[in-house]
């Protein structure tokens, strides 16, 4: 299996190109997932309580 990270987005044709039959599997992680994990696993961040007002 082959990861592939980006900040960014994928294009088009390399999220196509993930899941081609017959190909190696490749796993697209963008910005968004990235950040999603780091807050599920509690990877560098610390969450606080913001007060607005």
């Amino acid at each position: 299996m082959t990861c592939s990270l980006t900040t960014s987005r994928f294009t088009k044709e390399a999220e196509e190109a993930s899941y081609k039959k017959g190909a190696i599997t490749i796993l697209l992680l963008d910005g968004e997932a990235i950040a999603e994990l780091m807050l599920e696993r509690g990877i560098g961040v610390v969450k606080e309580s913001l007060f607005l007002g």
